[in-house]
């Protein structure tokens, strides 16, 4: 299980800090309610258009033996099972969507586009849900869509999203 973490740092800062985040402490098991306990970190690789970096992700574990349920504290900065920055994401496809141009290689675009538009309508329900907004089912409901989450900072969009319905606005 992942819970997604605003630092309010950047990716470069919080790369420099190591192990040294500003990280949140759980003391409750969301599944069990028994005690949590560090269990130490991993390295995982974040690309940005500036270039990649090196991150480490603090981990907890239930106590309870039976539920051994284990838990990472993603940055805001990233989405879960992805290597590329949010922002790195997000700005390929507004690019493409609303100039024709490629900020990463064809194919890496068009993977995030295919996935975007798979989940448009849970976007548009997250919408609905947290604003009470209508978004009429229009041919340009991509870039309407663009348009709303610009006007989030898209690391909030992105945690909101995914406390909302407890998945990644990216994922299948």
């Amino acid at each position: 299980m992942q819970i997604i973490h605003d630092f309010k740092t950047t990716i470069k800062k919080y790369s420099e800090n190591r192990k040294q985040n500003d990280y949140p402490v759980l003391t409750e098991c969301p599944h069990c309610h028994d005690r949590m306990v560090k269990n130490g970190f991993y390295k995982r690789y974040v690309i940005t258009s500036c270039g990649t970096y090196i991150i480490y992700i603090r981990r907890y574990r239930c106590k309870y033996k039976d539920c051994g349920l284990s838990i990472s504290i993603l940055p805001s900065f990233l989405l879960p099972r992805f290597q590329r920055s949010l922002n790195s994401i997000f700005n390929s496809i507004k690019e493409y969507v609303f100039n024709r141009k490629f900020l990463l290689y064809r194919r890496a675009v068009f993977f995030y586009l295919q996935r975007f538009r798979f989940n448009i309508p849970g976007i548009i329900s997250f919408f609905r849900d947290t604003i009470n907004i209508k978004i009429p089912f229009k041919k340009r409901k991509t870039i309407k869509l663009i348009e709303m989450i610009r006007s989030y900072p898209t690391p909030t969009f992105s945690r909101r999203f995914h406390n909302h319905f407890n998945t990644c606005f990216m994922a299948l």
